[in-house]
């Protein structure tokens, strides 16, 4: 009896919840909105493109290049600032030369039996032992004229590597050459109102002869630095803007020469006083171009072909 009443209570149970959930699905369904879009659905309508304008759009989108990506570089590093070291004593005297200083001196030239003969027109020539800081003159074209058979100036100093230009003012024809050592030439022969040039480079001295008048003679004293000087007629002389240090001194005359060396100090004048003894001095005839003795007899014919 009681498992029946237990039966019984439970079947009511879940007859109760059964009605209950309908109902509320009933409730839902009739406060739910209405989708009248479900009922009723719009119709859409194919638009049609025209062939051209979809072969154009195609190639336009296959011309079109891809725009490139601008990248901003990044900035440079900050540049390190150093501080300038000061130059060394060596370089600061090179840039910056020491005071000038300069070199002066008398020359007394004895002949025989020690008389006192003429000291003018002595090349003097002095080229520093170190030419470390010297500075070349500027390159100048010297003119040396042939007038009466006979070089005019017969002596000068000129500074290596500069041009000496030989021009005729003489009715006959000249050759002039030199066989002094590096400093040999052969301008050939020209006439009247021409001229030829030559660029002397070795320091020393060089004797310029004519090919076909052996008694044409011209001497050219050359320097690196153009310190050299010619003795006036009372034999001094003055060679200035020298920097201090060792040189070497060579005096010359055609009768005779000095060498020596000497030390020229900073702000100083050094002056010496030299004698040139030339009392064992004989004239010997230079040759001609070819190494050989002038011949009289074709001296003239040759002045002329």
């Amino acid at each position: 009896m009681m498992k029946t009443s237990i039966l019984l209570l439970l079947m009511l149970v879940n007859l109760q919840g059964c009605s209950f959930f309908h109902t509320q699905n009933e409730l839902m369904e009739k406060t739910a909105p209405v989708n009248t879009h479900a009922q009723n659905p719009i119709k859409m309508k194919a638009i049609e493109i025209p062939p051209d304008t979809e072969k154009a759009v195609v190639k336009k989108s296959e011309t079109e290049k891809p725009k490139k990506e601008i990248t901003k570089k990044p900035p440079p590093p900050p540049k390190k600032v150093t501080k300038e070291t000061p130059l060394s004593p060596k370089i600061a005297a090179v840039e910056k030369p020491q005071n000038k200083a300069s070199f002066s001196g008398n020359i007394k030239v004895l002949g025989d039996n020690g008389q006192l003969i003429s000291a003018e027109k002595i090349i003097i020539l002095i080229n520093p032992i170190k030419p470390y800081g010297h500075k070349k003159k500027i390159s100048n074209t010297h003119t040396i004229n042939m007038l009466n058979k006979q070089y005019t100036p017969s002596i000068s100093t000129i500074s290596s590597g500069e041009n000496i230009r030989f021009k005729n003012n003489d009715s006959v024809k000249h050759n002039v050459f030199s066989s002094s050592n590096t400093n040999s030439f052969d301008l050939g022969t020209y006439g009247r109102g021409k001229s030829n040039h030559v660029t002397l480079s070795q320091s020393g001295i060089v004797k310029v002869y004519c090919n076909i008048h052996p008694d044409m003679v011209a001497f050219v004293g050359i320097s690196p630095f153009n310190y050299a000087a010619l003795s006036n007629k009372k034999g001094a002389f003055a060679i200035n803007n020298l920097l201090a240090g060792e040189y070497s001194v060579h005096i010359w005359s055609i009768r005779g020469e000095i060498k020596q060396r000497i030390t020229i100090r900073k702000n100083v004048n050094l002056h010496k006083n030299f004698t040139l003894n030339t009392a064992s001095y004989k004239k010997v005839q230079h040759k001609n171009k070819y190494g050989k003795s002038y011949e009289q007899s074709s001296l003239f014919d040759d002045e002329f072909y």
